[in-house]
């Protein structure tokens, strides 16, 4: 499978955990997303930001995708990078599908496909088959049994710590 596709399974692994995602019973997230289905991005960006900032995971991961497609704010995607990561620490499968695409892609962050691979590994073992695909396929990507190693052992640290020793 070439880039290409594995863009493509990625982004139909996050889609399909955000998809089954629950939006909790807080009434603020159900408000911010309110206010993003209706499109008024700013009053979604800020009541998502607030919620983020207090470790809310699934408004982490909506903050990365506000951040990552410019709603309500302008592109950033380091930042995105970062809310996205604040969720992947917490469980959150599709932010970790989301960070590892970045890394991958290197879209503003540094290329790592050692960390890439590590977050879609993190995915996989939650059970998100596709993300397990993407992960096989860096691993494939890896030019030296070496570097397959170091992404291995990263993985696991990362799982074995509860996702605090990721990096």
């Amino acid at each position: 499978m070439d880039i290409k596709n594995l863009k493509a399974v990625l982004i139909i692994a996050a889609t399909l955990v955000v998809a089954s995602a629950s939006a909790g019973s807080d009434k603020r997230i159900n408000s911010a997303d309110a206010y993003f289905d209706a499109g008024n991005y700013n009053e979604a960006f800020r009541l998502f930001r607030d919620l983020a900032e207090q470790g809310n995971a699934i408004a982490q991961h909506s903050l990365g995708e506000m951040y990552f497609d410019g709603l309500g704010t302008s592109v950033d995607v380091k930042r995105a990078a970062h809310w996205y990561k604040m969720a992947a620490v917490q469980g959150s499968i599709a932010s970790q599908i989301e960070l590892a695409r970045i890394l991958y892609e290197a879209r503003g962050v540094e290329r790592d496909k050692v960390a890439a691979y590590v977050w879609l590994d993190m995915a996989a073992r939650s059970g998100n088959w596709k993300a397990g695909r993407g992960r096989n396929l860096i691993a494939r990507s890896f030019h030296t049994s070496i570097e397959l190693g170091e992404a291995r052992s990263r993985a696991e640290r990362c799982y074995a710590s509860g996702y605090t020793n990721c990096d």
